[in-house]
């Protein structure tokens, strides 16, 4: 599972996985927050039964996208004071099809 308060490696003091943003209605749409998330080379993989809620004042996500092995997520996330972060815990799984092999894998033996 993902500790999403962890921001070692963030661009940004928000929670992993979550973008928000306080100056737009929803009419001005793309909303200004955004959120990026990648597993791509690391041999693991978003849940794909998690999803991602709104919360704060006039809330909004757009352009929600999970690529088909989801291993990248991205969105967009605003409002007046509003924005967006994942319903429940973050898990990773093994993911076979993305394990860069270099000698020194290590692979799961999962029971």
């Amino acid at each position: 599972m993902v500790d999403r308060e962890d921001t070692t490696f963030a661009d940004s003091t928000y929670p992993y996985a979550s973008a928000g943003g306080c100056n737009c209605v929803v009419s001005c749409q793309p909303w200004k927050g955004y959120f990026n998330i990648s597993t791509v080379g690391t041999g693991l993989r978003f849940g794909y039964q998690v999803t991602w809620i709104t919360s704060g004042w006039q809330p909004g996500i757009s352009d929600f996208t999970r690529n088909a092995d989801s291993t990248r997520i991205w969105a967009r996330c605003g409002g007046y004071c509003g924005g967006c972060s994942p319903d429940g815990p973050l898990y990773l799984y093994y993911n076979a099809d993305d394990v860069v092999d270099d000698g020194n894998t290590v692979y799961p033996d999962c029971v």
